[in-house]
C-alpha cells in the first residue's frame, strides 16, 4: 500500500485587497464624521446599484480607532477603512474562494490539522495532499479559477478610469481635506505550489536522511568526548530513526484515512436527515455521486481498501431509501442499519433511524472499527 501524490502550499487573494484606508482625523465632530459616512454610503450605494448583477443589500462603513505615534506623541488617528468598487467586485472574490475551497476539498486529502492563533481569531491549517491521479483534473480548476480573476483585473482596471471612480475618489479629497490613494489594484492569481510525496520512498526517504546525519553528528561528537562506543551509539540512533520513520507513515495513513472517513460520515448524516422525508430519485442521484466521488478520490491517494466497505453499505442504504414497498423498506431498512453499525463499531439502537444517526457520529469523530483492524494489519 502506498499514499502518494503533492502536498499543496498556495496564497488564494480574498476581497479585502479591494479596501482602502482614509484617515479622517481632521473631520473632527462627531456630526461631520456622521454625514461622512452616510454621504459616502450614498454614493455608494448608487455604484452598487449600477453594477449590482441582483438587488444590492446597501453598505454600511465603520471607522476605526489607532493609536499612533507623531511627532513625539501619541494620538488618535481616526482611519475609515472600505471599498470604493462595486460591491459585486468584493462578491465575485467570494464566490470564487467558495469555489476554490469545494474543488480542494474534492480533489484533496487533509493529512494534518493545526490551529493557528492570530490577534482576533484562531485559524484552522491544514495539510493537504493531492492524489496523482486527480492532479490534471484539479490543474482545469486552478486555470479555469485564474482566468476568473484575469476577467476580474480587467473589469477593475476599466473601473478605475471610469467617471464613478473618480468621482469618489474627488468627494472624499473634498470633504477630509486628504490625498485618497488612487493606486491601481491587482488581484493576483491563485499561488499554486507542489511538493510530490510518496510514503514509501519520497518524504519518508527525505526524513531518513535528515535524521541519519543527525544520528551520526551525534555519534561523532561522542566519538570526540569518548563518551561513548561508536558502534553501540550508531545502532541505538538508527533504531530511532527507524522507529520514528514508520510512525510517521502511520499516522499519514491514519489521518488520510480519517479524513476519508469524516466525509462519508458527513454524507451518512444527510442519510438519516432524509429518513425524516422522503427519499427521491434525484436525491439519491446526487448521493450516490457524492459517495463516487469519494471512493474515487480515497482510490487514487491508495487507501480505498480502508474505506471501500463504508461506501458499499453507504450505497446499499440508499438503495433500500428508494424502495417502494412499506413492508421490504422497513426489513432491508433494519438490515443496512445493522451493516452500518457493525461498520462504525458500535451497537445497534432501538429505530434504524436513531443507529443511523450515531453511526454517523461514530465515522465523522473516529476510524471505524473495520478500518482500525485493517490499519493494524498494514501498519
Amino acid at each position: 500500500m502506498v499514499v502518494q501524490g503533492y502536498l499543496l502550499d498556495f496564497l488564494i487573494p480574498s476581497e479585502e485587497r479591494l479596501g482602502i484606508s482614509l484617515d479622517v482625523t481632521d473631520v473632527v465632530s462627531e456630526e461631520r464624521y456622521g454625514l461622512l459616512r452616510q454621504g459616502l454610503e450614498k454614493l455608494m450605494e448608487e455604484i452598487d446599484l449600477a453594477y449590482a448583477k441582483m438587488k444590492p443589500r446597501g453598505r454600511s462603513l465603520k471607522g476605526k480607532y489607532r493609536r499612533t505615534v507623531f511627532a513625539k506623541e501619541v494620538g488618535e488617528r481616526k482611519v475609515l477603512r472600505f471599498s470604493p468598487f462595486p460591491s459585486t467586485f468584493a462578491n465575485d472574490l467570494r464566490s470564487l474562494r467558495r469555489t476554490w475551497y469545494r474543488e480542494l476539498n474534492r480533489h484533496t486529502i487533509v493529512l494534518a490539522r493545526g490551529r493557528e492563533t492570530g490577534t482576533r481569531y484562531v485559524r484552522t491549517r491544514c495539510l493537504y495532499m493531492l492524489p496523482k491521479a486527480k492532479a490534471k483534473e484539479f490543474m482545469t480548476v486552478v486555470i479555469a479559477l485564474n482566468e476568473r480573476i484575469e476577467r476580474l483585473n480587467k473589469t477593475i482596471k476599466d473601473y478605475e478610469t471610469s467617471a464613478d471612480y473618480q468621482n469618489i475618489c474627488d468627494w472624499l479629497e473634498k470633504v477630509t481635506k486628504n490625498k485618497v490613494p488612487r493606486n491601481h489594484v491587482f488581484i493576483p492569481p491563485i499561488d499554486l505550489a507542489f511538493y510530490e510525496i510518496h510514503v514509501a520512498t519520497g518524504i519518508v526517504e527525505e526524513y531518513v536522511k535528515g535524521k541519519e546525519s543527525e544520528a551520526v553528528a551525534r555519534i561523532e561528537q561522542a566519538r570526540e568526548d569518548k563518551l561513548v562506543a561508536i558502534k553501540g551509539a550508531r545502532e541505538r540512533g538508527l533504531k530511532r530513526v527507524e522507529y520514528e520513520i514508520e510512525r510517521t507513515k502511520q499516522n499519514m495513513v491514519r489521518q488520510a484515512v480519517m479524513d476519508l472517513q469524516g466525509r462519508f460520515g458527513q454524507l451518512v448524516e444527510k442519510l438519516a436527515i432524509a429518513l425524516a422525508t422522503k427519499m427521491t430519485k434525484k436525491k439519491a442521484k446526487a448521493l450516490r455521486e457524492s459517495l463516487d466521488d469519494l471512493q474515487s478520490l480515497a482510490e487514487a491517494a491508495g487507501v480505498g481498501y480502508f474505506v471501500r466497505s463504508v461506501t458499499e453499505t453507504s450505497i446499499k442504504l440508499i438503495d433500500v431509501m428508494t424502495l417502494e414497498k412499506k413492508k421490504e423498506k422497513k426489513k432491508a431498512l433494519e438490515e443496512a442499519a445493522e451493516a452500518l453499525a457493525s461498520e462504525a463499531g458500535i451497537e445497534p439502537y432501538e429505530t434504524p433511524e436513531e443507529t443511523i444517526k450515531v453511526s454517523a457520529r461514530a465515522l465523522t469523530t473516529g476510524l471505524s472499527a473495520r478500518a482500525k483492524a485493517l490499519l493494524g494489519e498494514v501498519l
